[in-house]
């Protein structure tokens, strides 16, 4: 699958509003310096969302306005140092959960992206993945882009992993968003499962038939991931990585292999029972990734 001619190239939509989750950490400013160097639009806004406990006293809200007041006056020396003085940046602090808090915030300010650092202010970076950014992950309606590295400049080398059984083009559409306007490859990546050799060997297979049996399992999958992202006229040319393993396994070693700066996936924000039989490739790849990865919800 091929992209269109320059000549009859669609423009990608660019970002109108990010909501970056702040706690005032390392890894919240890691999470501005990345909003900061996302392809924006001209005059598009950089909203910072801090959220504190419900029932937080008067002093505790002014505190916490006063923290964020300076750290938007941080932001915006941001901005300027990587030349986009154009885009508006403003603070906001909410009351609740932080996970509900972020969500909702970014669904009322009707933000584009919710962007998150995965190093919080407690230190260790899991207590942040489990207590905040891994439930907005899972039941947050925004796509969320969670930093892990430390960013440096608009992405340039993009890895999406695409399910087959999932509508994909939301995840390309989102992704495609976050890249460098010069970027023309997107590399997809699937895992899928073939019957193991020897099984074949022990049913009588011969070694052609295992040839064929493996080249056609190829061909489905490729098929299939094709369907799964259909045509959506987007001027990128798709680069097929079908590989055999489990998919969190086969996106890590793909994106070292590819060098990737962003891995793209969906998740389906699975709960309870399911989600412990079956647990989330998305908070998976999260956990293990070197790079930022964009989580988008299935719908």
């Amino acid at each position: 699958m091929t992209g269109q001619g320059p000549g009859d190239r669609p423009r990608r939509s660019p970002l109108a509003k990010v909501a970056v989750a702040t706690d005032f950490s390392i890894g919240s400013a890691l999470a501005v310096g990345r909003a900061a160097r996302l392809p924006l639009g001209p005059g598009a806004e950089i909203l910072l969302v801090h959220v504190v406990a419900p029932g937080a006293r008067t002093e505790e809200l002014s505190a916490a306005r006063f923290a964020l007041d300076l750290a938007t006056f941080g932001a915006a020396a941001v901005l300027r140092a990587v030349d986009r003085a154009d885009l508006l940046v403003r603070g906001q602090v909410a009351q609740g959960e932080p996970d509900q808090g972020i969500d909702e915030m970014a669904g009322r300010e009707r933000a584009d992206l919710v962007v998150i650092g995965r190093r919080g202010a407690r230190g260790l970076r899991e207590i942040l993945l489990g207590s905040t950014a891994e439930r907005v992950v899972r039941f947050g309606h925004t796509p969320v882009l969670v930093v892990n590295a430390v960013p440096e400049k608009v992405y340039h080398r993009p890895l999406v992993a695409v399910d087959p059984e999932e509508d994909g083009a939301p995840l390309v559409v989102s992704l495609a968003r976050l890249l460098a306007p010069e970027v023309g490859t997107l590399d997809v990546v699937h895992s899928f499962s073939v019957l193991p050799v020897g099984m074949l060997l022990r049913a009588g297979a011969s070694e052609r038939e295992i040839l064929r049996y493996e080249k056609d399992a190829i061909a489905q999958a490729r098929s299939k991931v094709q369907a799964a992202i259909g045509d959506l006229n987007l001027p990128l040319r798709l680069r097929f990585h079908l590989r055999r393993g489990d998919p969190q396994g086969t996106i890590q070693v793909e994106s070292r292999r590819l060098r990737a700066d962003v891995i793209a996936v969906g998740t389906a924000a699975r709960i309870g029972t399911e989600r412990w039989i079956f647990g989330s490739v998305a908070e998976g790849v999260i956990a293990q990734a070197h790079t930022d990865v964009l989580v988008v919800r299935r719908t």
